[in-house]
């Protein structure tokens, strides 16, 4: 025997599933200023960094502490936007497509900033034994989850959005390689 219940809730879940797979232009800018605001909030954080707190990362405390955090963070709010973009009708030429392929700009260029500063803190790091490889692997987090973001989202733009997208990945890309090698002590000696 059918009972109601369960008619009610397959019903249910059968109309929201394309509600859910709806994402519009306007959602994803929301998404992407999000991530550009936890990008500045995150240089912020990064500019306190110093030898004299780097080793207080160790016990879990000062600035190096409070920004693996915040990146985690960064990290798990990418990775649950990319969910909501798979299945998701394609944003058609226009004023959406561009809002949407401008605040990517935008965050890519926060991003690529934290990143820089990043690279010019590495150099209190390369002195205090243990800190440099857990940043390292925060970082190599991130560089999946925006990679991940970003191709999701260019399948999600119409083809003359791509070459904007690309444009602002490039340096982004490169950010999070010299920032990663930085970290993982791949560079050598650095040259401040």
């Amino acid at each position: 025997m059918i009972s109601v219940r369960s008619i009610f809730t397959t019903t249910v879940a059968l109309l929201a599933a394309p509600i859910l797979a709806q994402v519009t232009a306007g959602t994803i800018k929301s998404d992407l200023e999000v991530l550009k605001t936890k990008s500045q909030k995150l240089q912020a954080t990064a500019q306190q960094f110093n030898i004299i707190n780097a080793p207080l990362l160790m016990i879990g405390q000062g600035p190096w502490a409070q920004f693996m955090t915040g990146y985690q963070d960064f990290v798990q709010t990418t990775t649950t936007y990319i969910p909501k973009q798979q299945g998701a009708a394609q944003i058609p030429a226009g004023a959406g497509a561009t809002e949407v392929t401008k605040a990517y700009t935008e965050f890519a260029k926060a991003h690529t900033q934290l990143l820089n500063i990043l690279i010019e803190k590495a150099r209190f790091v390369t002195s205090v034994p243990f800190v440099g490889p857990p940043v390292a692997a925060n970082l190599r987090g991130g560089e999946g989850a925006v990679d991940a973001y970003s191709n999701s989202l260019v399948n999600l733009l119409p083809a003359s959005a791509d070459t904007e997208i690309l444009a602002a990945l490039k340096p982004l890309a490169e950010a999070f390689d010299k920032a990663i090698k930085a970290y993982a002590g791949n560079l050598g000696e650095p040259s401040f």
